[in-house]
């Protein structure tokens, strides 16, 4: 059998469900397939929720978990939930910051972000960029995650793991995620913490 890869494999993906928003909702579900992302989650804070394709999955499979998504941009289609709450904010502001405590007071036990950068094609510039979105997901983290909480974030750029690592000890394991259906060539990665603790 031929195998499927890449750009050609997202649109076969895409294609064999009509319904489904996003190539998101397949990375998101390749993760939780082969990590078990949401095993044991209550209360989970996804950060970048736009255009849906990782809310929907959540919604779609596991409608106990208690969901608060957010993003600059409105979802153009609604999505339907009993224990969701989609907030329109930027995860640099406090204000923000201040909301999403007081929609879980007890804190997350898993956050994930699927963030997107606006890529300039100056290198150094973009990753100065990713490494301040980085630097706010750990404060995140501090603020937001329990201990022993979970974490999984993307990034846009290769070779950067050793900093990375230094940013998140506060985890007991960290891995570097490369997903089957992303494009070729992509150097995309998503970053798997797991078991915050104290340090």
């Amino acid at each position: 059998m031929k195998k499927i890869k890449g750009k050609n494999y997202s649109k076969a993906l895409i294609k064999s469900l009509t319904d489904i928003r996003s190539i998101s909702f397949f990375k998101i579900k390749e993760i939780d397939i082969k990590y078990s992302l949401f095993h044991m989650k209550k209360r989970v804070l996804e950060l970048g929720c736009y255009p849906g394709g990782w809310t929907e999955y959540i919604s779609k499979t596991k409608p106990e978990i208690y969901l608060v998504s957010l993003d600059k941009k409105k979802l153009q289609k609604e999505i339907k939930k009993e224990k969701l709450f989609v907030i329109k904010g930027n995860v640099f502001s406090n204000k923000t910051l201040c909301i999403l405590k007081l929609l879980s007071p007890e804190k997350y036990d898993l956050i994930i972000s699927d963030v997107c950068l606006n890529i300039s094609g100056i290198k150094p510039y973009d990753i100065s960029n990713q490494f301040l979105l980085i630097k706010r997901i750990k404060f995140l983290t501090k603020e937001l995650l329990i201990l022993g909480g979970d974490l999984l974030f993307k990034v846009n750029f290769e070779g950067i793991n050793k900093e990375i690592k230094k940013y998140f000890k506060h985890f007991k394991k960290i891995m570097f995620l490369k997903l089957r259906c992303t494009k070729r060539g992509s150097s995309e990665l998503y970053v798997l913490c797991k078991n915050k603790i104290l340090k």
